[in-house]
């Protein structure tokens, strides 16, 4: 994934950057809307992260540029400007989500990932990692065309392997996405619900990788 990253403040940019990196993100940094605009039309990215006291061309024209030019990136608005009528104006004209500095990392990660996932169920209605197949149309799962019963707390799980696959993720990882915080990671309930999924995979199970003191990773078995 690829993040464009708009603030003249360096200490801003290096947060973020450093944030999204933690999150596989690949980040390109740009200072003022003129330079932005420039990598915008060169590059494609999945995010783009926008403050909107720019100097010079001010980050809500920015915004009105990038989407009039058919820009589909996801557009978060992080800025110091938190009237009402400051968000409202962002969001109206193109942004999916707006924070007031000075903000929660964590929340703007949360908010972030959120932003993926609805971006992800919107773009592809299959995902699929070998044999195993999630339709987030009809909400089914089916591993070797045979339908897996699975449980909404399970389906969401599985939902995140196959967003991530080929990735390893921690259990403070997994939590974070399908609860919206790591504090189950305390309990063994995340363990639970992957046992579970494996035996319901059957002879598939080791679809379902442990990585041993990192966490787990969705993978296909190598022949």
């Amino acid at each position: 994934m690829r993040a464009l990253i708009i603030d003249d403040d360096p200490r801003m940019t290096s947060l973020l950057r450093e944030t999204l990196r933690g999150e596989k993100f690949d980040c390109v940094l740009a200072h003022n809307a003129e330079t932005a605009l420039e990598i915008a039309r060169e590059q494609t990215f999945d995010l783009i992260v926008l403050d909107l006291g720019l100097p010079g061309m001010s980050g809500i024209i920015l915004l009105r540029k990038l989407r009039a030019a058919g820009n589909t990136a996801l557009i978060f608005i992080v800025s110091a400007y938190g009237r009402a009528e400051d968000r409202v104006l962002g969001l109206d004209m193109g942004a999916d989500d707006y924070l007031v500095k000075n903000f929660s990392l964590a929340e703007f990660m949360a908010r972030t990932r959120a932003l993926m996932r609805r971006k992800l169920e919107k773009k592809h209605n299959l995902l699929a990692c070998g044999s195993l197949v999630m339709n987030l149309e009809n909400k089914e799962v089916r591993l070797r065309q045979k339908l897996i019963p699975l449980s909404k707390r399970e389906f969401q799980i599985v939902f995140v392997f196959l967003s991530h696959k080929n990735k390893v993720l921690s259990r403070a990882d997994l939590c974070e996405y399908v609860w919206g915080d790591a504090l189950e990671m305390r309990s063994n309930v995340m363990d639970v619900h992957i046992r579970g999924i494996r035996k319901k995979f059957g002879q598939d199970g080791e679809l379902l990788q442990t990585v041993r003191g990192h966490g787990y990773m969705l993978s296909e078995p190598h022949i």
